[in-house]
């Protein structure tokens, strides 16, 4: 077990680094002086670009997958509150004698 909580945290600092030298990488060449077609720092930014887009869709993807269940247990919880607190003692005519 503790070997997969490494695992996880090691492949988040990957990820949040490959990410974030892929955003630096492009803002900083971005202006380049670009030598044709065939320039070497075009396709570079264009892998880069590349890269992100391939972790948005992976991570998306996953992200809908958790924000659905946690919409449909929310919705759950919030019709078994509604169903629970609807009733009281004055709804059901209870007399409370002393």
């Amino acid at each position: 077990m503790k070997k997969q909580r490494i695992a996880a945290i090691i492949a988040c600092f990957i990820l949040m680094a490959v990410t974030s030298l892929s955003l630096f990488y492009i803002e900083k060449e971005l202006n380049h002086d670009c030598t044709g077609e065939d320039c070497a720092v075009c396709v570079c930014i264009h892998q880069a670009e590349a890269v992100l887009k391939n972790i948005g869709n992976g991570v998306s993807l996953s992200v809908h997958a958790i924000n659905m269940m946690l919409f449909t247990v929310y919705m759950g919880i919030s019709v078994c509150f509604i169903l629970v607190f609807k009733t009281s003692l004055i709804s059901k005519k209870v007399q409370l004698n002393d």
